[in-house]
């Protein structure tokens, strides 16, 4: 029997038997690339940097395994369940299939999933600090609660994928397409979200303080009660967008199109350029709003001219 074959036949056994065998051959460069084992149950099993680029593990139950540091290039995990298991210190699943695979719990710690398909995937409550998702197919996919400070999403595909209370801060979303997806209680702090796509989007809730959304599509986009002091929106879409008791700076939304945007019940904070903005607001609406630099007074719409507030008024103000 050759190596690989018995490598195959012991994973075959489980993860009871190629762990002990793992344990005594704890320095055994192993390559299973291209191997198949679709439908196991290989919980708990200890793949730690091992070699699985194209192998095949649909539907493979790798609850709590350990493939920290492995090589998952192009495999087929599609419907597997990864849930509890440690993935991070580098592991690379780069163009590999995880459509509607269930990754819950999962530590994602510098995981690299570059153009992989994770459409439909499970996400939730996920560390994924760091992690890399560049050009990945996240549509539909399920990252609530989820932990993904600093890590990378450019150019992903996230429409209508749930990043409910997920922390995004300092996370680089350029050039995304996130149509429809939900952020309602996310921390997007700091975050990168230039350039990209946001229509119908839900952000209840969420914090966007210092976010750099230039030039994003925020189209009837909804940020009731959402933090964006110092969120810069200059040459963004905010047509028809809602900001009902959100916090928001207009000094951050020059040349900003905002064609029928509601700041109705939204806490702004005016500034000496707003005079600049109110030709671009002019066709906005406004029944009232409170006014940040007069300790939240009701105002009950929009001012026509700068000399509805004094100079004072319409400085900057430390909140």
């Amino acid at each position: 029997m050759s190596d690989l074959a018995f490598l195959v036949d012991l994973v075959h056994r489980g993860a009871t038997e190629w762990n002990a065998w793992r344990r005594s051959h704890p320095s055994n460069s192993i390559d299973l690339s291209r191997c198949c084992f679709a439908g196991l149950n290989l919980a708990g099993i200890d793949w730690f940097n091992v070699r699985l680029i194209g192998a095949d593990l649909a539907g493979a139950n790798l609850g709590g395994a350990n493939l920290r540091a492995s090589t998952l290039n192009g495999a087929n995990l599609a419907g597997a369940d990864l849930s509890g298991a440690l993935l991070g210190d580098g592991a690379s699943f780069a163009s590999a299939i995880l459509t509607s695979a269930h990754l819950q719990n999962t530590d994602l710690t510098l995981a690299d999933f570059s153009l992989a398909n994770l459409e439909y995937a499970n996400l939730s409550q996920t560390t994924a600090v760091r992690a890399t998702f560049h050009s990945a197919n996240l549509r539909h996919a399920k990252f609530e609660s989820a932990t993904l400070s600093s890590s990378n999403f450019r150019e992903a595909n996230l429409y209508r994928a749930n990043f409910s209370n997920a922390n995004l801060s300092h996370a680089d979303l350029t050039r995304v397409d996130a149509s429809f997806s939900n952020f309602s209680g996310a921390d997007l702090t700091c975050s990168k979200c230039y350039q990209s796509k946001f229509s119908e989007s839900q952000f209840r809730q969420s914090n966007l303080a210092q976010a750099d959304c230039l030039r994003s599509v925020f189209y009837r986009a909804n940020f009731e009660q959402a933090d964006l002091i110092d969120a810069e929106f200059f040459h963004a879409n905010l047509n028809g967008a809602k900001f009902y008791q959100a916090r928001i700076d207009l000094k951050c939304c020059q040349e900003t199109s905002m064609i029928k945007t509601d700041f109705t019940g939204a806490y702004l904070r005016l500034s000496w350029c707003y005079w600049k903005l109110r030709k671009a607001a002019e066709s906005s609406v406004c029944e009232y709003f409170f006014d940040l630099s007069k300790e939240k007074r009701r105002v009950d719409r929009l001012p026509d001219n700068p000399n509805a507030f004094s100079h004072l008024d319409l400085d900057f103000l430390l909140l």
